[in-house]
């Protein structure tokens, strides 16, 4: 029973940080695809 709850929270965790990179990776492409990364980042700092 113990281990079946760790595999499921390992496995939550894997599909949440799946999808965090998924949506940086997108973010990032979006910014550099529209220009505005730079600007992002320089606003930023």
């Amino acid at each position: 029973m113990n281990m079946t709850i760790i595999v499921m929270i390992n496995n939550f965790y894997d599909t949440v940080l799946i999808i965090f990179t998924m949506l940086l990776r997108g973010f990032i492409v979006d910014g550099l695809s529209k220009g505005q990364f730079v600007g992002i980042t320089s606003y930023t700092r």
